[in-house]
């Protein structure tokens, strides 16, 4: 009754009956800092030096509920003491934050409107939680190439994917897109083993294949089974081995730097664009598949967790 928890419904017809999702949405939920995502040191470096720009586009990929919002808030958070003007669209609005906010209520007309006043506004940076649709693309192209930098986010598996994203919404005049990209920064975001009632197993005794494959290119000879304790059983959803209420987000990223603009641009199809980028994101050596690995061989997360990059 005091404004300050928002409860947002959505409901379809079953085979039998009605499935009801929930969402209820804190309005005082408090935004992290780019140190306080959980992300390595030089992952936080490249970071601050997206909030420097003030033109082009940024991108925070990634599927759902993979923290992508939150790390454009961080963005935000470095970005709010500096002498421009920011404004959010947003549905719906996660944290209140100390400049303009727009809740679109999920209309993505409402939204495509919303940018289009942005140009008459003097903003100078827009975040938008989401791009759902073509006729957003294009308004959110329109801002770009009025010289208001955008970060927004998109749902993509892998950074390589982002040219068919990119062809779906824009048609031919996606490389124009691609000319104006600052990075692009693609999460995933794993459960916290329960470091309490672990067990050591060696890698050689995996069963699947692909996965022991991975471990062992990647150096790693053991990981962990967590098998359940009074710290980490969840009664209510019947799940055992995690930390409640934590978890660790892992991504891969690419600088846009005028030679790699350039290399894509010479492409001709969205499928060698794609080769040009997975070639580049193992070449940066910051790859998902090095970060997990990693996080495995620590006892950190699960084996299982792999199945999200395999």
């Amino acid at each position: 009754g005091d404004g300050s928890i928002e409860l947002r419904l959505s409901i379809s017809r079953v085979l039998d009956g009605y499935e009801l999702v929930g969402r209820i949405q804190n309005r005082k939920t408090v935004s992290l800092r780019i140190s306080e995502l959980g992300f390595p040191i030089y992952l936080q470096a490249d970071l601050m030096r997206l909030t420097k720009k003030r033109s082009g586009i940024t991108l925070i990929t990634g599927p759902i509920r993979t923290g992508k919002n939150t790390t454009a808030f961080a963005l935000a958070n470095e970005m709010v003491t500096q002498p421009i003007k920011i404004k959010s669209f947003e549905s719906p609005i996660e944290a209140i934050m100390p400049f303009p906010q727009s809740d679109y209520l999920g209309d993505p007309k409402r939204l495509a409107e919303f940018c289009r006043l942005a140009k008459k506004q003097d903003v100078n940076v827009a975040f938008i939680n989401e791009i759902p649709d073509k006729k957003v693309a294009f308004a959110v192209k329109d801002l770009v190439n009025s010289s208001i930098y955008v970060i927004t986010t998109m749902h993509i598996d892998r950074i390589w994917h982002l040219p068919f994203k990119l062809y779906e919404y824009y048609d031919s005049s996606y490389k124009d897109v691609i000319s104006q990209i600052n990075g692009v920064v693609n999460q995933k975001m794993c459960g916290i083993k329960c470091p309490h009632c672990q067990s050591v197993m060696l890698t050689q005794s995996i069963k699947e294949q692909y996965v022991k494959d991975l471990l062992l290119e990647n150096g790693v000879k053991s990981f962990a089974v967590s098998n359940g304790c009074e710290k980490c059983v969840d009664v209510e959803n019947g799940k055992y081995g995690l930390i409640k209420g934590c978890n660790q987000p892992f991504a891969e990223y690419l600088i846009f730097t005028d030679d790699l603009k350039r290399e894509l641009l010479a492409c001709r199809e969205p499928y060698e664009m794609s080769d040009v980028l997975k070639n580049r994101v193992q070449e940066s050596g910051h790859t998902l598949e090095k970060e997990m690995c990693k996080a495995v061989s620590e006892f950190k997360i699960d084996v299982e967790d792999l199945n999200l990059i395999l």
